[in-house]
């Protein structure tokens, strides 16, 4: 049976990327439900909101099997935290780290929620809440009242204070999209802090392709303590708060990269290749 160039090239540039892979990135596929109880503890704002989370052998990015479900009419808030690996951020080493997540065929009518949120945590354990004592930082989008009211910030916590830095003006996500929000924070060395980037990005209805950048954000003002000097464990996690408003059905593809890496560079120009072969398989 003829073997198509296209199948050659994609298991390719797969081994290579393997091969550059640097020591403890993150690289989850939600290709089982074993993807997702093995490396994550989830954690929230029980008892107020339910689990939001639930794996779902459903359509994910590409068009493959395998992504997390969001709780859809309900509140849900749930933290998602890797166990697998700890990041020390305190080394001035940027640590960039993302996730996809699709919107729903009609979105919720009120305000409220947090589609997705991406950054670390001081433990693999605890929410990105301030019920807590504990140090984070992270990126959320912010669920306005229509899907042309998005909007996206930096927040971070310091002993359980939260701080929620500037917004970015309002923007729009579509209905049936995958979206992949994606996100950089650097320790600031000299000074205690991170100076972060974040972006939207809208990867269409199959998360086959880039379509194109929907809003940055950037910024040098995160002056969480801790996880920039004295605490060299960190755990990347992501979180969804749903607030009873139907913003986002579904999760896909968690990647933590340190940078600078040559994974995380060839990860830019063939990330719509990864996400398209999930599963290669070479007829036989």
């Amino acid at each position: 049976m003829k073997t198509s160039d296209s199948s050659i090239f994609s298991a390719a540039c797969l081994l290579t990327l393997s091969s550059l892979m640097p020591i403890g990135a993150a690289v989850i596929t939600f290709d089982s439900a074993t993807d997702y109880s093995n490396n994550f503890n989830e954690s929230g704002a029980a008892p107020a909101y339910v689990d939001a989370y639930s794996y779902s052998a459903s359509t994910g990015i590409g068009g493959n099997s395998g992504r997390i479900d969001v709780v859809q009419g309900a509140a849900g808030d749930t933290t998602a935290s890797y166990k697998t690996s700890s990041y020390d951020l305190t080394t001035g080493t940027g640590y960039t780290t993302y996730v996809f997540f699709r919107t729903p065929s009609t979105f919720g009518a009120a305000s409220g929620g947090i589609p997705a949120m991406i950054g670390f945590s001081e433990a693999d354990n605890q929410p990105f809440l301030t019920a807590l004592s504990q140090d984070w930082i992270a990126v959320a989008i912010l669920a306005g009242a229509s899907n042309t009211n998005f909007t996206m910030q930096g927040r971070y916590a310091n002993n359980g204070t939260q701080t929620s830095l500037a917004a970015t003006t309002a923007f729009t996500l579509n209905v049936d999209t995958w979206y992949k929000l994606a996100a950089t924070f650097t320790d600031k060395g000299v000074t205690v802090g991170f100076n972060y980037s974040a972006t939207v990005e809208d990867y269409g209805s199959n998360g086959t392709s880039l379509v194109g950048s929907v809003m940055p954000l950037s910024g040098t003002d995160m002056n969480q303590t801790s996880l920039s000097s004295s605490d060299t464990t960190a755990y990347g996690a992501f979180r969804t708060n749903t607030n009873g408003q139907n913003k986002v059905v579904a999760l896909d593809n968690y990647f933590v990269i340190p940078e600078p890496s040559i994974f995380a560079l060839l990860l830019g120009g063939l990330g719509t290749l990864v996400f398209n072969r999930r599963r290669v398989r070479l007829p036989g």
